[in-house]
């Protein structure tokens, strides 16, 4: 997230997209293990995510966020061959894959 703090800089997003961004990678990779290989994810395993996260924050959370999380996750399976195969999932790799 550190070289995405440019972007904060130079007013392309603003400090708080930033921390969302940074968040909704975290509850991601807390959802898929921060070892998880690009190559070993399918389609469908994001399908229990708002389960996941409901689980997580003892109900405490609304659908309308866990949506607004899920907006990473199809990047994460177009664009998982674009970095390299074997690559490890982790905030830099999915910031890359996601354009940001």
């Amino acid at each position: 997230m550190s070289f995405r703090m440019r972007d904060v800089e130079l007013g392309h997003i603003v400090k708080g997209r930033h921390t969302t961004i940074g968040t909704h990678l975290q509850h991601f990779l807390s959802f898929i293990g921060k070892d998880t290989k690009l190559k070993e994810l399918e389609r469908t395993d994001c399908e229990n995510y708002f389960y996941h996260r409901h689980k997580d924050t003892n109900g405490n959370v609304k659908q309308v966020t866990v949506q607004n999380e899920q907006t990473l996750h199809p990047f994460v399976h177009n664009h998982r061959y674009q970095i390299n195969k074997t690559a490890e999932i982790n905030a830099e790799n999915i910031l890359l894959m996601h354009g940001l």
